[in-house]
């Protein structure tokens, strides 16, 4: 007499693979919001950064000054470019808290102050040293730009 077993999984086996899918699941999730949260954050000081060397090198290329002046309350900043009558036209403005970026805060102290805009003369260089400050929930990011050179950092 053969006895055939029913190919299949019992309750138990079933039940472990539930709770061990129940564990990775929570020690997953709350990472990867935390990993969205910091690709948006650095996507945001990238998107800065990049802009502020567009700037200075936009400077440099049309001997004419570039000028980026932080919005704090609209979480946004302005490039505005003069021509040699002294004109000022913008040459884009860039929200930081619309998506794919959605940054919470946004600080800048440039030559010490806060209300001080960045301006790079036709040489490319800046009006003052400066540090900017990202936020987005718990996560912070930080431009740093020299005073002399221009030169960013971010972290």
């Amino acid at each position: 007499m053969v006895i055939h077993r029913s190919a299949g999984f019992s309750l138990v086996e079933l039940t472990m693979v539930v709770a061990i899918v129940a564990i990775v699941s929570a020690i997953a999730v709350p990472r990867l919001s935390n990993a969205t949260v910091r690709y948006q954050l650095d996507a945001a000081a990238r998107r800065l950064a990049g802009d502020i060397e567009y700037a200075q090198q936009e400077a440099i290329a049309s001997s004419s000054s570039r000028t980026l002046t932080f919005n704090f309350l609209g979480m946004s900043y302005t490039i505005t470019k003069r021509d040699s009558s002294g004109n000022a036209s913008v040459v884009s403005v860039i929200s930081l808290n619309d998506g794919p970026y959605r940054a919470s805060s946004l600080t800048a102290s440039i030559a010490g102050n806060t209300s001080t805009p960045i301006i790079f003369d036709g040489f490319g260089k800046p009006n003052g040293a400066g540090t900017i400050q990202l936020k987005l929930g718990a996560e912070t990011r930080i431009i740093t730009m020299d005073g002399i050179t221009g030169r960013l950092s971010v972290r």
